[in-house]
């Protein structure tokens, strides 16, 4: 039996699961659900993959003033791998277009080589000098690379 995946935007019902999903993929670095609820409530853009057994993966973005940020990407550890994650992207920059972002940033650990290539895929590349990198970004030792996508 083959099994369907949908990506759609995320309904208040899918706060629970998604709140599950963040701490299954960043452990101590997850939103905590009250989060997850005021940027929901906010109207902040998250889109869900949701296959035969619920939801698998999420993006979290904001868009503001022509400038959107990716602010989370997670995809179940069952589900890497399969492309998932590069069509949720793409789905999550599709609804930044559709509201007038023109830039999109985002940052990403320095050692999540597979999420890197995937951006770069994507097009993102790296922004604020030859390697992006910017220092204690999340706190002391809390180093990430930071990437940009013109629109």
């Amino acid at each position: 039996m083959e099994s369907r995946v949908l990506l759609r935007t995320a309904a208040e019902e899918d706060l629970p699961h998604i709140a599950r999903l963040d701490r299954e993929v960043f452990g101590d670095a997850a939103y905590p659900f009250f989060v997850l609820r005021q940027l929901f409530d906010a109207g902040f853009t998250l889109v869900v993959v949701d296959d035969s057994e619920g939801i698998c993966a999420y993006a979290l973005a904001l868009a503001s003033e022509g400038r959107g940020w990716v602010l989370a990407l997670a995809v179940g550890p069952g589900q890497r791998g399969t492309g998932l994650g590069r069509e949720l992207m793409r789905e999550t920059l599709c609804h930044l277009r559709s509201l007038r972002v023109r830039e999109v940033l985002l940052t990403v650990e320095l050692a999540n080589a597979s999420a890197i290539r995937l951006y770069r895929a994507l097009g993102f590349t790296e922004r604020g000098g030859a390697t992006g990198h910017v220092r204690d970004y999340f706190g002391p030792g809390e180093d990430r690379l930071l990437m940009s996508l013109t629109l």
